[in-house]
């Protein structure tokens, strides 16, 4: 999981990934079986004094990947087990993407200061949101770990309902 830059073929998709979803190449030798790729962008939607921002999660269909050879020698549940761990990847950024945006729209912006302010916003959660994938898949080792997988199950599903998610 990992963030693009602008340019990007991103699409907005608000609805539980599918395999079909994972356009890309596989990388030669990766030890992985998936990736997924996507984009957080924010923009302006009201202009200053009291600036609001729209803050949006982007999955990059053509970056994401799934190894072929896996899907078509695994089993019904261990391709369902992996999607899910690739789904939970997706769902930490969009839980951050909702607090980025919280967060954008309540800061008392010092109007000689806002793009600072609002990059040193972005940079935060962007940061928080890294270490949490991070942390997610070496407690999980990137699903291996039944029981961890299904912890951060629970910690994500919490999360989208919560809106936040704090470790």
């Amino acid at each position: 999981s990992i963030y693009g830059s602008k340019g990007h073929n991103g699409v907005v998709i608000d609805r539980p990934l599918t395999w079909k979803d994972f356009k890309g190449k596989v990388p030669k030798n990766s030890a992985m079986k998936a990736a997924t790729y996507y984009i957080i962008e924010y923009k302006v939607v009201e202009q200053p004094p009291n600036p609001k921002f729209k803050v949006t999660l982007y999955f990059e269909p053509k970056k994401s990947w799934v190894d072929k050879g896996f899907l078509k020698t695994a089993d019904e549940q261990a391709s369902a087990h992996l999607l899910n761990h690739e789904q939970v990847h997706f769902n930490i950024s969009r839980i951050v993407s909702w607090e980025m945006e919280d967060a954008m729209n309540s800061f008392m912006y010092d109007r000689k200061k806002i793009r600072y302010q609002v990059d040193s916003i972005y940079r935060t959660y962007f940061n928080k949101e890294k270490a949490i994938q991070r942390k997610y898949d070496k407690e999980t080792n990137h699903s291996g770990v039944v029981d961890e997988q299904e912890k951060w199950n629970k910690i994500v599903a919490e999360g989208l309902m919560n809106k936040t998610i704090n470790l």
